[in-house]
């Protein structure tokens, strides 16, 4: 397991300089949802494009996102996923990320390489960085296999609601199976659902998915 080479740049950030919420969404296919979201250009190749450079670059951002950041970055190599290499932009806004809908957005420039979080929850930063990963590292079938379990149509359509848009029932799937916490008693009943869903998109076993099954498993 490689670890990720995390730098920190601390820079005055004004209002995102890059493109506006409703050319995003005709241009670069981005998924306006009410929480976490993604912008993104559509996947069309059949196996993912090699990762770039690894190297994670940290810009602006208060010392409590960046620890976030960093407790993110942490999260994923304790399960062996290395990100790809990425500029990592912290807000102090909503309003930076194109639209007071975003919380975070993903490849907002078309680098595929670019994320931004306006918020300070550690669930945001898992689930932009789960996209990160997604877009380098997933294959076309293992998608198509994680919407056929979804019963998911479209894998980032506007058409479809946000919940029910495969990338980001692949990066909830992520990020929820990350976070260093125990699922509570009312998670459980989609343990089932979810420890299979990261299962399909990562290839590995989530250990707080797992944890929830056995609890399932005897009534705990």
């Amino acid at each position: 397991m490689k670890r990720t080479a995390l730098t920190i740049i601390v820079l005055a950030l004004t209002a995102n300089p890059v493109v506006a919420a409703s050319t995003a969404d005709a241009n670069q296919g981005a998924s306006v949802g009410p929480a976490l979201t993604i912008a993104g250009p559509v996947h069309s190749v059949a196996m993912p494009e090699p990762p770039p450079e690894l190297g994670l670059t940290v810009i602006g951002g208060t010392p409590e996102q960046i620890a976030l950041v960093a407790e993110a970055v942490e999260r994923f190599e304790s399960v062996g996923m290395d990100l790809p290499g990425a500029d990592i932009y912290l807000h102090s806004s909503r309003s930076s990320c194109t639209s007071y809908r975003y919380q975070g957005v993903f490849n907002l420039d078309g680098s595929t390489r670019r994320v931004d979080i306006c918020n300070a929850k550690l669930i945001t930063v898992l689930h932009e960085l789960a996209h990160l990963w997604e877009y380098h590292n997933v294959s076309d079938p293992q998608r198509q296999a994680l919407m056929d379990l979804h019963g998911a149509v479209e894998w980032q359509s506007l058409d479809v609601d946000w919940d029910e848009r495969g990338i980001e029932i692949a990066a909830e799937a992520i990020a929820k199976g990350l976070i260093e916490r125990p699922m509570v008693r009312a998670q459980l009943e989609d343990a089932p659902l979810l420890a299979e869903s990261f299962r399909i998109i990562t290839g590995m076993e989530s250990p707080r998915f797992e944890e929830g099954l056995a609890r399932l498993v005897v009534g705990a």
